[in-house]
Parts: C-alpha cells; structure tokens; sequence
C-alpha cells in the first residue's frame, strides 16, 4: 500500500483524473460527471491563491498502482474572538467500494 500527498495548486490532469473518476464511483451523480469533479479539483488549487502554507492537499492510497481511497484538507480561515484562526477542512474522503470491509 502506498500512500502520496499532493499539493492541490500543482495537480495534474491526469491525477485530477484519477480522483475525479474515483469519486464519481462512490458518490454517483448525473451533474458531477468525472470532467465536472476533474475540473473543481484543478479548479480548486488554481484559484487558492496565498502563497503561505498550508496548502490545499491531497491524500491518495494506492493498491498495486490503483487507487483505492482519497481525502482532501483544505484550509478554511475562520473568525474567533481571539482572531482569524486558519483551520483544516476535511472533504471528499472515500474509499473505493470494492475495498470496503477488508
């Protein structure tokens, strides 16, 4: 089992690819075809746009060179009554579905 890290600013087609149809299997969708969800995920590092980290991320695991799970932190900067306080948002967490239950 591998696992990789991906900085979402520098996400590749064809990783974006490979998330998006991935993520369409486990939450199908007739408005979020695999072009629509590759498209937010590329859409979603250009558009980040501080340079300080962190970053938004992607944690992928890999079988045998196939990927069986995913989940993405994305900061989020929230107001506290000490302050902006930058926090890490959890999102599109899944795992294939002929993995589950091993």
């Amino acid at each position: 089992m591998q696992i990789e890290t991906l900085d979402l600013r520098t996400i590749t087609v064809a990783d974006a690819l490979e998330i998006a149809e991935l993520l369409v299997r486990v939450w199908p969708n007739s408005e979020k075809t695999v072009a629509v969800r590759q498209r937010q995920l590329i859409e979603l590092g250009q558009k980040y746009d501080r340079d300080e980290e962190p970053a938004p991320q992607s944690f992928l695991i890999r079988e045998s060179g196939q990927l069986i799970a995913h989940s993405a932190v994305l900061p989020r900067s929230i107001g506290t009554s000490a302050g902006d306080l930058v926090i890490a948002g959890l999102t599109r967490v899944c795992t294939s579905p002929d993995q589950r239950g091993r």
